[in-house]
């Protein structure tokens, strides 16, 4: 099995260049993370469901199409090309897995379950 590459991110003219496209040339790329650099606090907002008290926070980044854009083109184009290298074995985020597959992948049968549990 291929390992996932070392995805070298050194500068933001590296990923401005990276994230240009025709679409999306570089100077507004650059011009975009240099805004996303500056204002990064305030784009960012925590969820009604996040629970700074237990130390959990649900955050958007609804607040700037800056930002959003940003982290699309981050996924989209530096992360996705290479998804197919992730594991089989890993569960949630790309491989669209939950925790009763995983469950059910590491327990096959409820025979085991049952053998393990109560003996």
């Amino acid at each position: 099995m291929q390992r996932y590459p070392r995805i070298f991110l050194q500068s933001k003219n590296n990923i401005a260049k990276r994230l240009a496209s025709e679409d999306f040339p570089y100077k507004d790329s650059l011009a975009t993370i240099n805004d996303v650099l500056k204002n990064f606090d305030g784009y960012w907002y925590d969820s009604k469901r996040s629970k700074p008290n237990e130390g959990k926070y649900v955050r958007s980044a609804a607040k700037s199409p800056g930002l959003r854009k940003i982290l699309s083109l981050i996924n989209e184009k530096i992360l996705k090309p290479h998804d197919n290298m992730v594991p089989n074995f890993i569960f949630g985020g790309i491989s669209k897995k939950n925790n009763i597959q995983a469950d059910r992948r590491l327990w096959p049968s409820p025979r085991i379950l049952n053998t393990v549990l109560y003996n």
